[in-house]
């Protein structure tokens, strides 16, 4: 009985190496997303709460110079929020790539899986049909023998 070979193997291995660096670069792409939206959510508290003093402070009196340092910090968080949330969408839209590629990647690999499974199934059927042509020879030679020496 032959060995299976399929010729397409060192393709094949190439795809599966492919697609396990993509899914690495996937998940480098997911963790540097999280970090940017982490990011946003603390200048976003941050803006929240400097809106809460403001607040606690106009309650308060005051002097207006300190009420103005609030608003320009505020400001100047607004920006900041506006910035980072420019960095998540673009850090998003590098996911998602990554993702599109990956996705990619797995289909060609399962389309030389299938090619594959197709040869080794093949294979098998040939095997099998071979070992039938033996097991009837040797049926015939044995039945032939018998007529031969009187037993038929």
């Amino acid at each position: 009985m032959k060995k299976f070979n399929f010729k397409l193997e060192p393709l094949l291995e190439y795809r599966q190496r492919l697609e396990d660096i993509l899914r690495k670069d996937l998940v480098e792409a997911g963790r540097l997303l999280d970090i940017e939206q982490a990011k946003l959510q603390d200048l976003r508290d941050a803006h929240s709460k400097a809106i809460e003093e403001v607040e606690r402070l106009k309650g308060e009196d005051n002097s207006t110079e300190d009420l103005m340092l609030y608003y320009n910090y505020l400001v100047g968080l607004k920006t900041y929020i506006e910035e980072q949330s420019q960095m998540v969408a673009k850090s998003k839209q590098v996911y998602e790539e990554q993702r599109q590629k990956l996705v990619e990647s797995a289909k060609e690999r399962r389309t030389v899986e299938l090619v594959k499974e197709r040869a080794q199934s093949q294979h098998e059927s040939e095997e099998k049909k071979e070992d039938q042509k033996i097991t009837d020879d040797i049926g015939s030679s044995r039945f032939i023998r018998g007529v031969i020496n009187g037993e038929g």
